[in-house]
C-alpha cells in the first residue's frame, strides 16, 4: 500500500510539473543561463535574513560578491552585491520601496527570481517588476501527503532526473520553501558546492533587529510593523506540518544527488542552527 501511495503521488507531481512547463513555454531562459557554473569548484552562495549575516567581515563579503549568489526575500535589503534576488510576496509599500532603493544602489545588476502566482501579484510587486529585470518561474508542488518516504521516492523518480542535466529553469519543485527552491536552482545551474549565509533557521533574530548591521549599516526601520516578530526555531524543526523539513531535504539531496555535492555555512561566530546541523549531522564522518 505504501508503494502504491508513493507511485500515485509521483504521478500527480509529474503531471503538475508538465503543467508548469506548459504554462511557462514562452519564458526565455537566457537571463538565468548567464549564471551557469563553469567549473566544478565554483560555490553558489545563498543569503538569508538571519542575524548571523551581520558577523561577516569585509573579506567575507568580497568573497561572496566575487562568486554567484542569491538572496532570499528580505535579504534583498542587505548592503551586499548579489546576482539573484528571490522574491515572493511583497506585502506593503514600505517593503517595496526599501527593496527598490537598495537594489538601485548596487553596482552589480540583479535579476529578480519571482514565483509567478496570482496571490503574489500585489500593486507593490508590480512596481518592482517595472523597475528591475525579472525571471518568473512556476512551481510544481510535490505531492507527499506528509510522508517522508513518499518524498524520497518522488525525489528519486521524478525530481532527480529533472534537476541536473538539462534542467528546465522555468519550473521549480515546491514543498519545502524558498530556501530549498534556491538550492534546487543552484543544482539546475550546475553548482555542486553550496554555502549558506544568514540561514539561521530560527536561532537568531532577523538581521535588522540587531543594533549594528552588515558592514556597519544602520538597522532597517520596519515602519509597517510587519517584520519584527522573532523567528521561531519550531518553524524549521522536523514535524508533521512540514514534510520534508529543510534538514530532511538536504539529507535526501546529498544522498541522491551525488557524492560531490557539498554544503557549508559562512557563520563566523557559529550562531546558526544550520551550522550545527551540518557539523553534527549531515557532514559528520
Amino acid at each position: 500500500m505504501a508503494d502504491l501511495h508513493a507511485h500515485i503521488n509521483a504521478l500527480i507531481t509529474c503531471a503538475r510539473y508538465l503543467g508548469a512547463q506548459l504554462a511557462t513555454r514562452g519564458v526565455n531562459e537566457g537571463p538565468m543561463l548567464r549564471f551557469r557554473a563553469t567549473a566544478p569548484d565554483q560555490v553558489f552562495y545563498i543569503i538569508g535574513a538571519g542575524a548571523s549575516v551581520n558577523d561577516l567581515s569585509e573579506a567575507d563579503c568580497a568573497m561572496i560578491e566575487a562568486a554567484t549568489s542569491a538572496s532570499i526575500n528580505m535579504a534583498a535589503l542587505l548592503p551586499l552585491e548579489v546576482d539573484i534576488t528571490s522574491l515572493e510576496l511583497v506585502a506593503d509599500a514600505h517593503q517595496a520601496e526599501s527593496i527598490a532603493a537598495n537594489l538601485q544602489s548596487r553596482k552589480k545588476p540583479v535579476l529578480i527570481w519571482y514565483q509567478d502566482r496570482a496571490k503574489h501579484a500585489t500593486p507593490h510587486w508590480e512596481r518592482l517588476r517595472r523597475q528591475f529585470p525579472v525571471f518568473a518561474y512556476k512551481r510544481a508542488s510535490v505531492s507527499v501527503r506528509k510522508r517522508l518516504e513518499t518524498y524520497r521516492h518522488i525525489f528519486r523518480t521524478v525530481m532527480r532526473p529533472r534537476l541536473f542535466d538539462g534542467a528546465d529553469l522555468r519550473v521549480s519543485f515546491a514543498v519545502t520553501g524558498s530556501l530549498a527552491r534556491l538550492t534546487l536552482l543552484g543544482c539546475a545551474l550546475g553548482y555542486r558546492r553550496f554555502c549558506y549565509v544568514g540561514i539561521d533557521l530560527g536561532s537568531t533574530p532577523y538581521f535588522w533587529q540587531e543594533a549594528t548591521g552588515l558592514r556597519g549599516a544602520a538597522p532597517w526601520q520596519d515602519k509597517s510593523g510587519l517584520y519584527n516578530p522573532k523567528p521561531s526555531v519550531a518553524d524549521f524543526q522536523t514535524g508533521p506540518a512540514v514534510v520534508p523539513s529543510f534538514h530532511d531535504f538536504l539529507r535526501i539531496l546529498k544522498a541522491e544527488g551525488g557524492q560531490d555535492l557539498s554544503f557549508a555555512t559562512l557563520d563566523p561566530k557559529g550562531r546558526s542552527n544550520l551550522t550545527r546541523f551540518l557539523r553534527d549531522d549531515l557532514n559528520k564522518a
